[in-house]
């Protein structure tokens, strides 16, 4: 997602609200400030060398290093503030809706923090439930792709149908 976001709005294009285009003022000003304190508070060594490197000119990292130092809520936020094209890029890559994989990411953000928290999973309502993708066509990890690939190289003579093998142990 971050690099989808940086190449359709520049390395720091969360520094415009426009860039993130679902979030609100409010939301996007939280999300900032979040961001600059999860920057700040990292130790790590990649923030440490971006500080010394570019801190003259930036206060935040570009995308593909901020998002490792952002925590899961953070994650759905920049996820719920992208914009419609970099969401369906996103969701598709993974042989889904948009709209699935944010329920998907909300009740993991949920059942997280429960478990962050030591709070207790077991017969709890948890206020959001995971849409069941409605497929067409199945779903084929990319593993299954690379069998199929291979045995195409080689003509099939050494692997004695190893991609229908592998696809049905998955």
């Amino acid at each position: 997602m971050a690099y989808c976001l940086a190449e359709t709005t520049g390395p720091f294009g969360f520094l415009s609200n426009s860039n993130l285009p679902r979030l609100s003022k409010d939301s996007y000003i939280k999300f900032i400030k979040k961001s600059r304190n999860a920057v700040s508070r990292s130790r790590e060594p990649f923030i440490v060398h971006f500080k010394d490197k570019y801190g003259d000119s930036h206060d935040l990292p570009p995308y593909w290093v901020l998002v490792n130092t952002m925590d899961f809520g953070m994650m759905l936020t920049l996820y719920r503030g992208a914009s419609v094209e970099v969401r369906s890029y996103v969701s598709e890559k993974l042989g889904i809706t948009a709209k699935v994989l944010e329920s998907w990411l909300v009740t993991l953000n949920t059942v997280r923090n429960i478990c962050a928290h030591h709070g207790r999973l077991w017969n709890r309502t948890l206020g959001t439930k995971p849409m069941i993708p409605n497929r067409k066509k199945p779903y084929r990890p990319r593993c299954a792709w690379r069998a199929q690939e291979i045995e195409a190289v080689i003509g099939g003579r050494c692997c004695d149908g190893a991609a229908e093998s592998l696809q049905s142990r998955l």
